[in-house]
């Protein structure tokens, strides 16, 4: 689905009426849940405990509305790959807010778990991995399997992509080449 377009039904109409259209899309990617966390911490004004109440429920509902978008996105007849995009942490040095995104984080992959030729596209831990480069010595940092070992799992696929140098733009354009064939 291209960017900036005008539509007048819902984003998942649009989407499925799009990928009837166009049998030849190759990738679809979905990001969804951030604004519903987003609305709870706005209605219960940032107060840690009304948070915890609120978020079990969010994150189900995010995890039955990936799982259905990924359904109709599958009904359309889109037999490809679909990228789950998920969350990094606005502020790793935070526990309670990293450990919110890793939650919804969990609910993202779980929906996604779901679907066949469905993965995750892991945000949340190369942004950590940034954010501990860079501030060090202000968070508790270690060191990820993939930058440990030099290759890159695409979650949900068993077979590990093995970079040629370890530039992170390689790491990417080789994840990209695994997602795309």
């Amino acid at each position: 689905m291209p960017l900036y377009v005008s539509y007048s039904s819902t984003q998942l109409d649009f989407a499925v009426s799009f990928l009837r259209a166009h049998p030849n899309t190759k990738l679809v990617s979905v990001g969804l849940g951030a604004n519903d966390v987003l609305l709870l911490r706005a209605q219960c004004a940032d107060d840690p405990t009304c948070i915890g109440l609120g978020l079990p429920q969010v994150l189900a509902a995010v995890e039955t509305n990936l799982a259905a978008i990924l359904r109709d996105l599958r009904a359309a007849g889109f037999k490809r790959t679909i990228v789950v995009v998920n969350y990094y942490s606005v502020d790793y040095s935070d526990a309670n807010q990293t450990a919110i995104t890793a939650a919804l984080n969990q609910a993202l992959e779980t929906a996604a778990s779901t679907q066949a030729a469905s993965v995750v596209a892991d945000v949340f831990t190369a942004f950590q991995v940034i954010a501990c480069i860079r501030w060090r010595a202000h968070m508790q940092c270690g060191t990820p399997e993939w930058i440990r070992t030099g290759s890159v799992r695409v979650r949900h696929s068993s077979q590990p992509v093995r970079p040629k140098t370890r530039s992170t733009h390689r790491r990417t354009d080789l994840v990209i080449e695994q997602i795309m064939q």
